[in-house]
């Protein structure tokens, strides 16, 4: 079957298509065909970085591991901005949701937490009111 046409329906084109391809290979020439369950080995794939390697442990291998992306980088800065600067290196946020990971349930906890940032904790317009978060959240505390 083509690639390119098995994923259309999902919404990825061309070029992901590609992406994929390429990624397969590599697990394919690289990892004796076999996902690697470290971080470290899945960021040697081209193409993956920090959110989707911690995607694949936490989601596809029950691996505790946190998924960083733009929402789950706001909550943490907003959480900790007494302790983070809103400005902090990057490095100090993958730090901090690593460390906020839970023991059990680390898929459910980190798509819930990037949720939470892309429909509460959001960009523009942040609905505090409704955040099960307020009542520790460093950035209200803060901002009052």
């Amino acid at each position: 079957m083509d690639l390119q046409k098995a994923i259309a329906p999902l919404g990825y084109y061309n070029e992901r298509a590609k992406i994929f391809h390429e990624i397969a290979n590599h697990v394919q020439n690289n990892f004796e065909e076999k996902i690697p369950n470290s971080k470290e080995d899945l960021m040697k794939i081209p193409h993956i970085g920090q959110y989707t390697a911690g995607a694949v442990l936490s989601i596809g291998f029950g691996i505790s591991s946190s998924m960083v992306d733009s929402n789950v980088e706001r909550i943490i800065r907003r959480f900790f901005c007494s302790i983070i600067p809103l400005k902090g290196k990057m490095s100090q946020i993958i730090k901090a949701a690593e460390l906020l990971v839970p023991k059990k349930n680390h898929g459910i906890y980190n798509l819930a937490l990037v949720d939470l940032g892309s429909l509460v904790c959001r960009f523009d317009k942040p609905r505090c009111d409704i955040c099960p978060l307020k009542e520790r959240c460093d950035l209200l505390r803060y901002s009052q």
